[in-house]
């Protein structure tokens, strides 16, 4: 399965793009704002791949189209969830890409893909307050402001500022 979006293309997140998301993971500036402990070794990242439950989670991976450069991931949660409010995240691991719009044409695609083809009802998400780029990502693509919380950072050991947002069409 491939979903095409203007500049990029999204197909499922295999272990043939392991190596590069755990490369990505080692870089302290790129796992910033991400809410995942990275995996220790190769085979470990390998081993999250094939244990995830597809009724629950679906990665796909990101693609430029101009040159089929892997640059992220996005993914669903909560599928299983009987409201159909499933959560959302997307990692875009190479900096050299960032800023350049691919994450609002990912979302954009990604939530065609869960509407029409998941029956998603709604979609949420959280993002650390001081993550202004995710934040105007998240809005470009439609999502709203819903609330905010205090959270633990589970990489830092400290308590941080995370929005709530949805997207319903």
């Amino acid at each position: 399965m491939k979903l095409i979006g203007e500049k990029i293309y999204l197909k499922p997140f295999g272990n043939e793009h392991a190596a590069k998301f755990f490369e990505w993971t080692r870089d302290p500036e790129i796992i910033k704002y991400t809410s995942f402990k990275p995996a220790e070794t190769i085979e470990e990242q390998e081993e999250i791949n094939n244990n995830r439950d597809p009724k629950k989670d679906i990665i796909f991976a990101i693609f430029l189209k101009e040159n089929d450069k892997l640059i992220g991931s996005v993914g669903v949660h909560k599928l299983d969830n009987p409201d159909k409010n499933f959560g959302v995240g997307l990692f875009i691991g190479d900096k050299s890409e960032w800023g350049k719009g691919y994450g609002t044409d990912v979302f954009k695609t990604w939530i065609k893909y869960l509407f029409e083809k998941k029956g998603a009802k709604k979609l949420n998400l959280n993002v650390y307050k001081d993550n202004i780029a995710a934040q105007k990502v998240y809005e470009k693509a439609g999502f709203k402001m819903k609330g905010t919380k205090k959270v633990l950072n589970a990489k830092t050991g400290k308590m941080q500022e995370e929005f709530y947002m949805e997207f319903i069409p």
